[in-house]
C-alpha cells in the first residue's frame, strides 16, 4: 500500500514539473437520446458537470487528458465518472494569450449513480468541439458528445436509444 501511495505522489510530482496546462472546469450539458425521437425534443439540462484536464502543448496542438463527473441522458439520466482524451488543433494562437482550437477524441465513463436501475455500468463514446482560451487563464469549451454504447439493458423503447449531449464548459487555466 505504501509503495502505491509513494508511486502515485511521485507520478503527480513528475506530471506537475512538466505540466503545460491544468484546467479546472464546470459545465452545463443538454442531453437527450436518439432513436424514437430526433434532435433534442425531450432534452434535459444538467448542471452537475465538473472536472480537471491536463494538457500537453506541442506546436499547433493541445493533447488533453481529463477526468470529471458528467451527467448524461434525457430519459435515462445517469451520472458518470468520465475519462476523456482529446487532440485539439490550434487555428489561432496569439502571444496575447488568445487561442482557438478544434478538438476531437474519445471518452470512457463508469456509472456512479442513475435514476434507472437497468442502466449499463459504463459509457463509451466520442466528442467534437471548439475551445477558446482567453488571457491564458479562462477556457471556454463548447462541443457535442455522442455515446457509442446503448445506456439501458432492455429499454422500453428498444435498443436504439443512444445518449447525445451538447456541452458548455467554463474553466480556470493554471
Amino acid at each position: 500500500m505504501k509503495k502505491g501511495v509513494i508511486l502515485f505522489v511521485m507520478l503527480c510530482l513528475a506530471l506537475s514539473a512538466n505540466a503545460q496546462r491544468w484546467t479546472l472546469w464546470y459545465g452545463v450539458a443538454i442531453s437527450d437520446e436518439t432513436g424514437h425521437q430526433s434532435g433534442f425534443k425531450n432534452a434535459e439540462c444538467h448542471f452537475s458537470n465538473f472536472g480537471l484536464d491536463y494538457t500537453w502543448m506541442v506546436p499547433k496542438w493541445d493533447l488533453t487528458l481529463g477526468a470529471g463527473l458528467n451527467t448524461k441522458g434525457g430519459q435515462y439520466i445517469t451520472n458518470y465518472a468520465q475519462l476523456e482524451a482529446n487532440a485539439a488543433y490550434r487555428f489561432i494562437d496569439t502571444d496575447s494569450g488568445f487561442s482557438l482550437s478544434a478538438l476531437a477524441g474519445p471518452y470512457f465513463g463508469i456509472k456512479v449513480s442513475d435514476g434507472a436501475m437497468y442502466a449499463k455500468p459504463y459509457s463509451v463514446g466520442w466528442q467534437v468541439g471548439i475551445q477558446m482560451i482567453v488571457f491564458n487563464h479562462i477556457s471556454l469549451k463548447v462541443g457535442y458528445e455522442r455515446a457509442l454504447t446503448i445506456p439501458a439493458k432492455g429499454s422500453r423503447h428498444g435498443f436504439d436509444d443512444i445518449p447525445h449531449t451538447i456541452f458548455i464548459r467554463l474553466g480556470d487555466v493554471f
